[in-house]
Protein backbone atom coordinates (compact mmCIF):
# COMPACT_ATOMS: atom_id res chain seq x y z
CA UNK A 1 0.00 0.00 0.00
CA UNK A 2 2.95 2.34 0.51
CA UNK A 3 3.46 2.68 -3.24
CA UNK A 4 -0.24 2.89 -4.13
CA UNK A 5 0.08 6.47 -5.37
CA UNK A 6 3.19 6.18 -7.52
CA UNK A 7 1.89 8.07 -10.55
CA UNK A 8 1.00 11.14 -8.47
CA UNK A 9 -2.57 11.55 -9.71
CA UNK A 10 -4.08 11.34 -6.20
CA UNK A 11 -5.83 8.04 -6.92
CA UNK A 12 -4.87 4.56 -5.78
CA UNK A 13 -3.04 2.77 -8.60
CA UNK A 14 -4.52 -0.58 -9.67
CA UNK A 15 -7.66 0.12 -7.62
CA UNK A 16 -9.55 -3.08 -6.76
CA UNK A 17 -12.95 -3.06 -5.03
CA UNK A 18 -14.24 -6.63 -4.83
CA UNK A 19 -16.75 -5.73 -2.06
CA UNK A 20 -18.16 -2.84 -4.16
CA UNK A 21 -18.00 -0.56 -1.12
CA UNK A 22 -15.94 2.23 -2.66
CA UNK A 23 -12.75 1.27 -0.78
CA UNK A 24 -9.68 -0.33 -2.30
CA UNK A 25 -9.37 -3.88 -1.02
CA UNK A 26 -5.78 -3.23 0.15
CA UNK A 27 -6.83 -0.49 2.60
CA UNK A 28 -8.47 -2.86 5.06
CA UNK A 29 -10.50 -5.86 3.95
CA UNK A 30 -12.64 -5.67 7.13
CA UNK A 31 -13.22 -1.91 7.07
CA UNK A 32 -16.60 -0.63 5.90
CA UNK A 33 -17.54 2.98 5.17
CA UNK A 34 -19.94 4.77 7.52
CA UNK A 35 -23.64 4.55 6.56
CA UNK A 36 -25.41 6.80 9.07
CA UNK A 37 -28.97 6.11 7.90
CA UNK A 38 -28.40 2.40 7.12
CA UNK A 39 -29.78 2.76 3.58
CA UNK A 40 -26.94 0.69 2.05
CA UNK A 41 -25.36 3.82 0.53
CA UNK A 42 -22.16 4.84 2.35
CA UNK A 43 -22.19 8.46 3.58
CA UNK A 44 -19.47 9.50 1.15
CA UNK A 45 -21.83 8.59 -1.73
CA UNK A 46 -25.11 9.56 -0.04
CA UNK A 47 -26.55 13.02 -0.72
CA UNK A 48 -28.66 12.71 2.47
CA UNK A 49 -26.50 10.77 4.95
CA UNK A 50 -28.95 10.88 7.86
CA UNK A 51 -32.12 10.25 5.82
CA UNK A 52 -33.90 13.36 7.14
CA UNK A 53 -34.89 14.58 3.64
CA UNK A 54 -32.45 17.50 3.85
CA UNK A 55 -29.47 17.20 1.52
CA UNK A 56 -26.08 17.05 3.30
CA UNK A 57 -24.93 20.13 1.41
CA UNK A 58 -27.92 22.08 2.78
CA UNK A 59 -27.20 20.81 6.32
CA UNK A 60 -23.46 21.55 6.00
CA UNK A 61 -24.03 25.06 4.66
CA UNK A 62 -25.98 26.10 7.76
CA UNK A 63 -29.42 25.40 6.27
CA UNK A 64 -28.65 27.55 3.26
CA UNK A 65 -28.97 26.94 -0.48
CA UNK A 66 -26.09 29.33 -1.17
CA UNK A 67 -24.04 26.62 -2.90
CA UNK A 68 -26.93 24.51 -4.26
CA UNK A 69 -29.65 26.82 -5.54
CA UNK A 70 -32.00 24.08 -6.78
CA UNK A 71 -31.45 21.61 -3.91
CA UNK A 72 -29.99 18.79 -5.98
CA UNK A 73 -27.41 17.93 -3.33
CA UNK A 74 -24.31 18.95 -5.27
CA UNK A 75 -22.49 22.25 -5.72
CA UNK A 76 -23.85 24.56 -8.43
CA UNK A 77 -20.27 25.30 -9.52
CA UNK A 78 -18.14 22.16 -9.85
CA UNK A 79 -14.88 23.86 -10.89
CA UNK A 80 -11.86 22.38 -9.04
CA UNK A 81 -8.74 24.20 -10.24
CA UNK A 82 -6.30 22.42 -7.90
CA UNK A 83 -7.91 19.02 -8.51
CA UNK A 84 -8.11 18.16 -4.81
CA UNK A 85 -11.69 16.86 -4.92
CA UNK A 86 -13.15 19.95 -3.25
CA UNK A 87 -15.04 22.41 -5.43
CA UNK A 88 -13.35 25.80 -5.52
CA UNK A 89 -16.49 27.56 -4.26
CA UNK A 90 -16.02 25.81 -0.86
CA UNK A 91 -12.25 25.25 -0.97
CA UNK A 92 -10.28 27.65 1.27
CA UNK A 93 -7.01 26.84 -0.50
CA UNK A 94 -7.05 27.25 -4.29
CA UNK A 95 -3.47 27.80 -5.52
CA UNK A 96 -3.60 30.20 -8.46
CA UNK A 97 -7.35 30.71 -8.00
CA UNK A 98 -9.86 32.40 -5.75
CA UNK A 99 -10.38 30.81 -2.34
CA UNK A 100 -13.94 29.75 -1.61
CA UNK A 101 -16.11 29.85 1.49
CA UNK A 102 -15.65 26.95 3.90
CA UNK A 103 -18.86 25.05 4.65
CA UNK A 104 -19.82 25.80 8.24
CA UNK A 105 -20.84 22.19 9.01
CA UNK A 106 -22.95 23.23 12.02
CA UNK A 107 -24.04 21.24 15.04
CA UNK A 108 -27.15 23.31 15.81
CA UNK A 109 -28.17 21.52 19.01
CA UNK A 110 -24.64 21.06 20.38
CA UNK A 111 -24.89 17.26 20.69
CA UNK A 112 -21.52 16.75 18.96
CA UNK A 113 -23.32 15.35 15.90
CA UNK A 114 -23.06 17.49 12.75
CA UNK A 115 -26.44 18.39 11.28
CA UNK A 116 -25.78 16.30 8.17
CA UNK A 117 -25.71 13.20 10.43
CA UNK A 118 -28.38 14.35 12.93
CA UNK A 119 -32.02 13.49 12.24
CA UNK A 120 -33.17 16.07 14.84
CA UNK A 121 -30.74 18.93 14.31
CA UNK A 122 -32.36 21.27 16.83
CA UNK A 123 -33.07 18.55 19.44
CA UNK A 124 -36.68 19.59 19.93
CA UNK A 125 -38.03 16.05 19.77
CA UNK A 126 -39.36 16.47 16.22
CA UNK A 127 -37.29 14.90 13.48
CA UNK A 128 -36.02 17.22 10.76
CA UNK A 129 -38.16 15.38 8.21
CA UNK A 130 -41.29 16.48 10.15
CA UNK A 131 -40.13 20.09 10.31
CA UNK A 132 -39.64 20.55 6.58
CA UNK A 133 -41.49 23.59 5.35
CA UNK A 134 -42.23 24.14 1.67
CA UNK A 135 -41.90 27.86 1.07
CA UNK A 136 -42.97 27.66 -2.60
Amino acid sequence: MLNALQDGDGRIDNFTDSKNDGLDDAIDPTMSPVDTDADSTPDFRDLDSDGDSLKDLFDSAGLSNAFDSINKGILDKLLDVDIDGLGDVVDPDVPGGIAGTILSNPDTDGDRQSNYRDTDSDNDGLGDVLELVDTN
